[in-house]
């Protein structure tokens, strides 16, 4: 049988044949979210390094698929119908870890924090409780938890990579939504002097973000959640611990949508008993179930 042309391929295909890429079709978002909760995308890619992201971005704005990045460990609640289009996860060449000198590391932006532990103690060991990776953090807006620990920044944008130095005293910059970070060079900066005391990233499946400090009178939202009476929370398959205030629990099987009721019914009744309604920390992305799929041709 003759093989078909190029143009003919649907993208899965198209994808298979790149270097460097595994596709999967219909992937479960529930295997790669940390609350285990999401339904599937329609195109999951694992893109080995660089020269592969490259390729995988010009073929999806070709075949005009949305494309959406997502990094190992990443908190976010992906809705019950899944997500439409490309999700990217970046794979082996973006999960770096070198120790050049002993006053650098550079980590990519899919390594862990918790990769540090495998260097032994030092001035980096209070990162090594941090959740997620750079890569995870600077997408998530959540850079400033680096501030004067970071020497330099490099990021892909278009097929250009961008190198950013930056003084001790400067603040990091800001990444441009089209960009991929690649990786980051730490110093021991501020975090030499305050050693295990820095405050990192929220923890994976914190439900609320915490209110301003004007608005919370500087109470966390689990603190807020205490108050209220309100841990321990349950409906259906998900409960507020008990033992850790603001954290969610999947009991197995939960739903996007059920967790999502539990966050709107607990802010209601934070708002009702305390005046203090509390926002949801983590982004919600994908679709509702009924949402019509069709499937995705190159060339459309």
């Amino acid at each position: 049988m003759a093989e078909r042309p190029p143009e003919e391929l649907c993208l899965a295909e198209a994808l298979e044949a790149v270097p460097g890429v595994s596709v999967r079709e219909r992937e479960p978002m529930s295997r790669h979210t940390p609350l285990r909760v999401g339904g599937p995308a329609d195109l999951f890619a694992v893109v080995r390094d660089i020269s592969a992201l490259k390729e995988v971005r010009r073929m999806a704005r070709k075949d005009r698929t949305r494309m959406m990045l997502h990094w190992p460990h990443q908190d976010v609640v992906v809705k019950d119908g899944g997500v439409r289009g490309l999700v990217v996860r970046p794979g082996s060449g973006f999960e770096t870890l070198a120790h050049p000198a002993a006053d650098l590391i550079t980590l990519g932006g899919a390594t862990p924090f918790a990769a540090l532990e495998g260097l032994g103690p030092g001035w980096w060991s209070g990162l090594t409780s941090w959740p997620g990776t750079p890569g995870g953090v600077f997408h998530g807006g959540e850079q400033e938890h680096l501030t004067g620990m970071v020497s330099q920044v490099r990021w892909l944008r278009g097929r250009s990579i961008e190198s950013h130095d930056i003084a001790l005293a400067d603040p990091l910059p800001t990444m441009p939504d089209t960009a991929v970070l690649v990786d980051i060079t730490l110093r021991p900066g501020l975090l030499a002097s305050r050693a295990l005391g820095r405050v990192g990233p929220a923890p994976s499946g914190l439900l609320f973000s915490d209110p301003p400090v004007a608005r919370g009178g500087g109470r966390s939202a689990g603190e807020i959640l205490d108050d209220a009476r309100l841990t321990g929370t349950r409906l259906r398959e998900w409960r507020l611990a008990p033992e850790a205030p603001g954290r969610v629990i999947n009991l197995g099987g939960g739903t996007a949508r059920d967790l999502i009721m539990l966050a709107k019914g607990v802010s209601a009744r934070c708002e009702q008993l305390l005046g203090l309604p509390l926002e949801l920390r983590l982004p919600v992305v994908g679709e509702a179930p009924a949402r019509l799929r069709r499937p995705l041709r190159r060339g459309r």
